[in-house]
């Protein structure tokens, strides 16, 4: 599984263009399963006596790669060929640098 941040539906939302930008970058499964655990916290699966619920919550969403919108971007996962990146990245889709 490959993780991605970056804006999927770019072109829909108006006037968040100076915040995100068009290119989709890749992050690491450890910096993406630690956003989860964000968006977990956030969402109220936080707090005493919640932390091993969204611990669970926060790996399976990622064990998943579900999508997930955090504020001015999206994040989530994707099976995705080595050959598939490449196009991508050749397209100017997808970064070439794996951020985080």
């Amino acid at each position: 599984m490959k993780y991605f941040i970056g804006n999927p539906n770019f072109g829909d939302r108006p006037g968040i263009t100076d915040v995100i930008p068009e290119q989709t970058h890749e992050v690491t499964s450890k910096s993406a399963l630690e956003m989860y655990r964000i968006y977990a916290e956030h969402n109220g699966y936080g707090g005493e006596g919640l932390e091993k619920i969204g611990e669970q919550f926060a790996r399976g969403i990622h064990k998943l790669g579900k999508l997930v919108t955090m504020r001015h971007y999206d994040l989530w996962g994707e099976d995705i060929s080595n050959e598939e990146m490449f196009k991508l990245r050749l397209s100017g889709k997808l970064a070439k640098a794996v951020i985080l």
